[in-house]
Order: C-alpha cells, then structure tokens, then sequence
C-alpha cells in the first residue's frame, strides 16, 4: 500500500525523457540543484510520471521528503540517495521541498566491469551516506560543478569528468556495500540478462529461450540469477512483467485488456490471474486502489 494520498501519482501518460545536457552534447555526467529544477517548470508539469534512458541519482542535503520511484515512496533527509536507472518510472514531487543535488549521466558513461552499485536490477536503491562517505560525495560533485561549464568535448575533458564520476561510484558502492557476493564465473551474465529482458520483454518470456539467447542453460542462468538477485529467472521475469502493467494500469486510462494484449497476453483472463498472482489484486481493482 501506498503511504499516503499526496504522493500517490494521478493517471497521466508516462513521458520518455532523454539525456541531453544544455551545456554541450557530449557531457558524460551533470549535476544540477534540486530546487533549481523544480522552480524551472509549473507544478502541473511534475503531475506526469517519467520513464528516463539515463541514470539519476538524487542526493539530500537538507529538509526530508520523498521520491516515488516504481510504486515506493522513497523517504529522504539529509545523507540520502537513491537511483533511478534506465527503464524506470520515477516522478518529481514539487511540495517535497527537501533541498538536494541532481547527478544525471548515460549508461554509456559506465564502463561495463565498473557498474556496481549502479546495475539495473529490478530494485528501487535508497542508500543512507554517513559523514565518512558524504562529505568526499560532496566534494567529488563539487568538482563535477566546477568542471561541467567548462566542458569543450575534449577526450581530456571527457576523461577528467568520468574519473570524478567513477570516484562517486565508489564512494556509493562503500555505502551499498553490506557483504561479499560469491563470485560466479561471468559475472556480466546478469546484466546480459537484464538488458536483454528489457529489450524483448514484449515478445519472450521464457527461461529456455533467454538461456539459449545468452549462450548457457537454463540451470546456469538460474544459478546467475540467484547468486546476483536472490530469485530465479522466471522470477526475474514476471517481476519485470508485473511492474509494466502496474505502471501502465496506473498511468494510462487504457482498458485492462487493451494493457494485457501490449504486454503479450492472449487472454484478458490471463492477463487477469496474471495480475492477481503477482499483486495480490485484480486489475481493476489494482488501478482503484492506486488512483483512489
């Protein structure tokens, strides 16, 4: 259940927002003030959830408020962060008034054995920074400020604002860090599997046809799923396929059935038990109790 009717998102179509920088094209990563943003637009403006292609990290620094990121209401004060990555729907609160900085920056700005804590995995992250980690996050987003105006497109350019971004990526995976995940013998298998499913959701969802598009078994992926996410590829799967029609039932006026047959169900009926099964709720019923 939702925490509270004030943050809970009105139907409204999911707008797809892009990177672009208005200080150069080619910058890798941004960082902007919170309250900026939010005074830059009307307040019917943030009425509309966004399903972003890049990675958003929102960072408090003082006040406390909440972010709504995929059906959770975030709590923020002062040290917290969440994430927002590529695919998600997130959406800003304007009466949320904590103040904070904004770091945006492409998935390509990642190097693709240097991602932790920052993969897409299904997971809404919120991680609280103490002193020790705060304060060298600040100073590292300090510099990224201080260097973005500047930018030319330049690889020397380039390089310097990535190492800064590499840098908070260390500094949060500290944050994250809570144990040692056993090491698997590939470990980018998960995130082929994530990008994948992303990419086919609509058209396959069967674990036999994952594993044989990735080149292993069914029982090697399982032991990849499980040793990164703690649930098995269907698992994966229909978590994936249940958050896009909780998405789309809430934020769309379209009728059950026309949401299932987009997400690949034959059968309104199927869609339905589908629904109830991994919500708790039928569809109508879902969307009721979301809207209100």
């Amino acid at each position: 259940m939702p925490k509270n009717d004030q943050n809970r998102p009105r139907p409204s179509p999911i707008r797809d927002v892009h990177y672009e920088s208005p200080l150069h094209a080619a910058l890798p990563v941004e960082v902007l003030d919170r309250t900026t943003l939010i005074d830059r637009f009307e307040p019917d403006f943030f009425r509309h959830p966004e399903r972003v292609d890049f990675h958003l990290l929102i960072l408090s620094l003082d006040g406390r408020g909440s972010h709504w990121v995929d059906f959770v209401d975030v709590d923020l004060g002062p040290g917290s962060m969440v994430h927002i990555y590529p695919g998600q729907v997130h959406r800003h609160d304007p009466t949320s008034r904590f103040a904070g900085l904004i770091i945006l920056f492409p998935d390509s700005s990642l190097e693709a054995k240097q991602r932790t804590p920052f993969e897409p995995d299904g997971r809404v992250h919120r991680w609280q920074l103490g002193p020790e980690i705060l304060d060298p996050v600040r100073r590292v987003v300090d510099e990224i400020r201080r260097e973005q105006p500047h930018f030319t497109g330049s690889p020397a350019d380039r390089d310097l604002l990535l190492a800064y971004l590499n840098v908070l990526r260390l500094q949060v995976r500290r944050a994250a860090a809570t144990g040692t995940r056993p090491r698997v013998e590939d470990e980018a298998a998960p995130d082929r599997f994530r990008s994948l499913l992303e990419e086919q959701l609509l058209r396959h969802r069967s674990v036999q046809w994952f594993a044989r598009e990735l080149g292993c078994s069914v029982r090697t992926l399982s032991r990849h799923c499980m040793d990164r996410y703690g649930r098995s590829p269907k698992r994966v799967i229909d978590d994936r396929l249940s958050l896009e029609a909780k998405r789309l039932l809430v934020n769309s006026t379209a009728s059950a059935e026309s949401i299932g047959r987009r997400l690949g169900f034959a059968e309104a009926t199927h869609f339905t038990r589908f629904v109830r099964r991994t919500t708790g709720d039928p569809p109508g019923r879902f969307r009721a109790r979301w809207q209100g």
